[in-house]
């Protein structure tokens, strides 16, 4: 294969590389759109979970406190029944004085239940609210990610192809200049050809040497630009514009 040849496919493959690259990049981005939605749903079932654990303590309580209340009834029923079979005063006064706390103690426990069960009733409220959200995230979720995998599917199969045409540009260079290509390409973020546009290298704008020029244009030479290090095709030698296209669309030097 003559060496302008080769300049041409380099071109060409340097024009596929930056639509892999391209490709590639929008299957990590693309797909963020709906992991971002998804975690936001993640979010609201987890204010959901939170406030079904604050429900769950406060029955706990309200039921620890109905158990008390239940102990303390009985314990006025019996003390009530015992009164009337007291004839002494003075154990019939220190009785009802007793009977007295009790009934204190029973009123407590009464309003801290009462309390309990407004607590659960307004947790109840903020419930509701919080899974009507949590649904709505889900939901927006769910049409994300069908929107995605979709668009996903679609960039899939257009990476595919770009690295089938790559497979097709590389088997038919030689090796040696594949694996020259390569590392240049790893350096400058994806972009191992620059295009010569008059007597500038298009990648960082170099002036470069007119008989450079003239030597890569004749395609008598493999020469790299003395700055950026891309290897030089001009712009002449590419068969489309697609060659061109990268360039403009290409990383910075």
């Amino acid at each position: 294969m003559e060496i302008a040849e080769q300049l041409t496919k380099l071109a060409e493959l340097s024009n596929i590389e930056l639509k892999i690259r391209d490709k590639r990049d929008r299957l990590e981005v693309v797909p963020k759109l709906a992991k971002d939605a998804e975690d936001e749903a993640a979010t609201k079932a987890t204010a959901v979970e939170v406030l079904d654990r604050k429900r769950f303590d406060k029955d706990r309580e309200r039921q620890a406190k109905e158990k008390d209340l239940q102990g303390e009834r009985d314990h006025l029923r019996k003390w009530n029944a015992r009164l009337d079979k007291i004839r002494d005063d003075r154990e019939h006064a220190a009785l009802q004085s007793e009977i007295g706390t009790l009934k204190r103690v029973i009123g407590r426990l009464e309003n801290d239940i009462l309390e309990r069960m407004q607590e659960i009733e307004d947790i109840d409220k903020d419930m509701a609210k919080a899974k009507d959200v949590h649904a709505a995230a889900q939901t927006h979720a769910q049409e994300e990610w069908s929107k995605v995998q979709e668009e996903v599917a679609t960039l899939e199969g257009e990476l595919k192809e770009l690295e089938a045409s790559r497979t097709k540009f590389t088997e038919g260079l030689p090796a040696a200049l594949v694996n020259r290509y390569r590392k240049i390409a790893d350096k400058r973020q994806g972009q191992g050809v620059a295009l010569i546009k008059g007597e500038t290298c298009s990648a960082c704008n170099t002036v470069l040497p007119p008989q450079l020029c003239l030597q890569v244009w004749k395609g008598v030479v493999l020469e790299g630009c003395p700055s950026c290090s891309r290897i030089l095709v001009h712009e002449e030698m590419t068969r489309s514009t697609t060659a061109e296209q990268a360039q403009q669309d290409g990383a910075p030097a």
